[in-house]
């Protein structure tokens, strides 16, 4: 094995640690309330192999987030049938989203601190080969190749798609303190026939 790879292994194992440690804290604390000492003790690492990996905590934080959502993202995929067409797909991938939400509350506080959303927004928008995003685009890019979907621009429509899910699913509730679309089923099954009639899919072919 060369020395190369040993460094990348031990860099990827550190990092794990560091992600297992802060996840639950996270969760339990809060993104202001957890400190780069509180990771680095529960992790069982010192400061300066922690900034050996992350400039700081909200590099963390959005690293942290990415880490669960590729996870998410590839074990949903791999449980989808081979043969299932865009509609499907598209549909399930909405029920993805809502599930992971209610499963995973560290997407919640993504809204906690505006530094940190807007960090996650830029680095989800120039991370090539995002594995959510390509999985969204592909499905609407194939939606619009079977003729099930209009035709549009499979890139703008994936932005405007993930505007609607943040806002319903986290935005709207924090700001209004209503019950959002993750607690109220009607207003679920709305955003879902809004984005389905935002594609070109019609009530009739839900």
């Amino acid at each position: 094995m060369s020395d190369d790879k040993r460094l990348t292994e031990a860099h990827l194992k550190k990092q794990r640690r560091f992600f297992d440690a802060a996840e639950p804290l996270f969760e339990r604390l809060g993104f202001q309330k957890t400190s780069v000492q509180d990771v680095c003790k529960a992790a069982e690492l010192s400061k300066p192999t922690f900034y050996s990996q992350f400039k700081n905590k909200e590099e963390l934080f959005v690293a942290l987030l990415f880490d669960v959502f590729g996870r998410e993202i590839t074990d949903w995929k791999n449980a989808q049938p081979a043969n299932a067409e865009p509609l499907s797909r598209l549909l399930a991938f909405i029920e993805f989203y809502e599930d992971v939400l209610m499963k995973k509350p560290i997407f919640r506080l993504i809204v906690e601190d505006p530094m940190v959303m807007e960090k996650f927004a830029w680095v989800l928008h120039h991370t090539a080969n995002s594995p959510v995003l390509t999985t969204l685009r592909q499905i609407l890019q194939d939606g619009i190749d079977a003729g099930q979907f209009r035709q549009l621009d499979p890139d703008v429509a994936l932005w405007i798609i993930y505007s609607i899910l943040d806002n319903m699913y986290i935005l709207m509730p924090m700001m209004t303190g209503e019950p959002g679309a993750g607690e109220n089923l009607e207003m679920a099954k709305e955003v879902k026939s809004f984005i389905l009639n935002g594609v070109g899919v019609t009530n009739e072919e839900e």
